[in-house]
């Protein structure tokens, strides 16, 4: 028997390694003492450290470990959902879901529902198994009351103008992705880069023509969901339909048609999806079909729609419901941009009331953001400063100021982040170095960046670092980063 000062002792020295990315030695510190004592030796937090551990090393016994812990009623349902989530998290989606089929109560408990529908998200995405993604998603439709037999939206009057998909024409893609510091991360992870890479390539060659989807009689909220008024959701935007959106749609306003434009994502998200998706409206029969905005929208999104306009345009804030008689919802999907044409004049509106810069390298820090904190982010900036880089958080500018600035810049030099969405406007053939914390989970996302300079035509390296699974911290060897920027700027990089 394990006393409860050496169990809160376990669970400190383990915070310590995880915080340093120990993971190996968790695992065999933990395990030791589950074999010596008892699974019931391990206070809650420490399965949480263990479950990370676990998904980290692959470490078969710390993952039987954590998964019965997660089937057992003993630990507090916060906990066990949670050791779910992060088990999904290290690409073990299958365990997870087992977790969370073992004690159906964890999908009902509205405290964890968020926990849980992001499980059974990720094991929707995964590609491995085909049919734990159909169970993943049929638990999910039946979570969020969507029904296999409802109509689809029908393909609305209204559309993109109907081009060639030239994109490849107008912007060839120099050379291939480069990878820089690939030693760094799983060599999976590469193999997957390399693979969404080529999958992507392949696409542009026979890109999807953009759509326009029409809904009708159906109410939206905040969120940007989607049901009837019976209940059945048409789209979930990620989350469970919330009940005071169907307890106000009795008393919701009426609109007889409008354009939804709520994303609540980021503005990565807005820019480089749900705005392309709004320039079919430019047309003249669609010039007084209002957009549907959220109640609270954040200021870039009406800084974009008013460069996009110009002169003042139809909006409507939409909070709890409001109902619709026609409601359009457009394609978002950036291959869908291999018709480059249906948006050149969208993104030239913009790009002509962009600011001019005349700064030729930029470093587009992050300084100004909490998230992926790049931890001697101060030190890079000084080195890249001293070789001729303009450093700049793009918070600190307008919008046309922001366009400006990337859409004059031959080097554009950035840790993962939004800021680097820019690369989709007007121009092509930049020198783009990309420094991508690269975690198994989040590759399909994060290859975005390389995703919009294949699609524009600017070469593209990356330099890949491993960070903390847990706190997500990183940092990178800034003598070697500034030596492998200014060789690929100057054309001198091996290929990988």
């Amino acid at each position: 028997m394990v006393s409860p000062t050496a169990s809160l002792a376990l669970e400190l020295s383990t915070a310590k390694l995880a915080k340093v990315g120990q993971w190996q030695a968790l695992c065999d510190d933990v395990l030791k003492v589950i074999v010596a004592h008892s699974a019931a030796a391990l206070r809650p937090r420490t399965w949480l450290y263990l479950t990370t551990a676990a998904a980290e090393t692959r470490s078969e016994p710390a993952l039987k470990a954590v998964i019965a812990a997660g089937m057992d009623h003993v630990l507090p349902p916060h906990i066990r959902a949670e050791i779910a989530l992060r088990l999904s998290t290290g690409q073990q989606q299958e365990a997870a879901l087992e977790i969370l089929l073992h004690d159906p109560a964890l999908l009902l408990n509205p405290n964890l529902r968020m926990k849980c529908v992001a499980v059974l998200n990720r094991a929707v995405a995964q590609r491995a198994d085909q049919s734990l993604t159909i169970r993943a998603r049929d638990i999910r439709n039946r979570l969020f009351n969507r029904h296999a037999e409802t109509p689809a939206a029908r393909q609305a009057l209204h559309g993109f103008v109907a081009t060639p998909a030239i994109a490849l024409q107008l912007s060839p893609q120099p050379e291939p992705l480069t990878i820089f510091n690939a030693a760094a991360i799983p060599p999976t992870d590469l193999a997957e880069i390399r693979q969404r890479e080529a999958d992507f390539s392949r696409r542009l060659h026979n890109p999807p023509l953009p759509r326009v989807r029409q809904y009708e009689d159906v109410f939206v909220n905040r969120q940007g969901q989607i049901w009837q008024a019976d209940g059945t959701v048409l789209h979930d935007a990620g989350r469970l339909l919330v009940p005071s959106s169907l307890q106000a749609q009795t008393a919701a306003d009426h609109v007889s048609e409008a354009v939804l434009a709520i994303e609540r994502a980021g503005f990565y998200h807005w820019y480089a999806e749900w705005l392309p998706s709004l320039f079919w409206t430019l047309q003249a029969s669609a010039s007084e079909i209002p957009y549907l905005l959220h109640d609270q929208t954040p200021t870039y999104q009406l800084d974009a729609l008013t460069m996009l306009r110009k002169n003042p345009f139809p909006l409507r804030r939409v909070g709890d419901a409001l109902h619709v008689g026609r409601l359009y919802v457009a394609d978002r999907h950036i291959a869908c941009m291999g018709n480059w044409q249906a948006y050149a004049e969208g993104f030239g509106i913009l790009a002509d009331q962009a600011l001019a810069s005349t700064a030729e390298r930029i470093y587009l820090t992050r300084r100004d953001t909490a998230r992926r904190p790049l931890l001697n982010e101060a030190q890079l900036e000084v080195r890249l400063s001293q070789a001729g880089f303009h450093c700049v958080a793009l918070s600190e500018l307008t919008l046309a100021e922001q366009i400006g600035l990337v859409q004059g810049a031959g080097v554009v030099v950035a840790p993962h982040g939004a800021s680097m969405v820019h690369l989709l406007g007007r121009g092509s053939g930049k020198t783009v170095f990309e420094i991508m914390p690269v975690l198994t989970r989040w590759i399909s996302i994060r290859h975005n960046m390389v995703r919009i300079s294949q699609l524009r035509g600017h070469r593209h390296a990356l330099h890949v670092v491993r960070p903390n699974i847990l706190n997500h911290e990183w940092s990178v060897d800034v003598g070697q980063v500034v030596d492998e920027i200014q060789r690929f700027a100057e054309r001198k990089t091996p290929r990988l």
